[in-house]
């Protein structure tokens, strides 16, 4: 037994996301600033993934922030900046004890 009616594809409704920020241009450029940044830590160009320090002035409230603290403090320790890398990481930590990355980033600074 069926319904008939149902055989539409297509639906009224949709999806809703509690603060949802895709539509904001300052979410875009926010988010496309760290991506920017982001990406030169990734390709190891780590003289560029410095910028993550502008990013992270600039956006002091930014969700990104605990990722943007992380990738610095991996890219100063790649470029042989062992003081700084030690003080980002444990900023991090500091800023975010129950973010998921914490166990992982007290293992980056004991390495360091």
């Amino acid at each position: 037994m069926g319904i008939r009616g149902a055989e539409t594809t297509t639906s009224i409704i949709e999806p809703y996301w509690k603060g949802d920020k895709t539509d904001e241009l300052e979410y875009i450029v926010e988010l496309m600033q760290y991506a920017e940044a982001q990406q030169y830590a990734e390709d190891g160009d780590l003289q560029k993934a410095v910028a993550l320090n502008s990013f992270l002035q600039e956006y002091d409230n930014s969700d990104l922030k605990p990722y943007a603290q992380f990738a610095l403090g991996i890219s100063q320790g790649g470029m042989g900046d062992i003081p700084a890398s030690k003080e980002t990481l444990q900023t991090f930590v500091d800023d975010n004890p129950k973010h998921p990355l914490v166990a992982d980033v007290k293992q980056v600074i004991a390495e360091l």
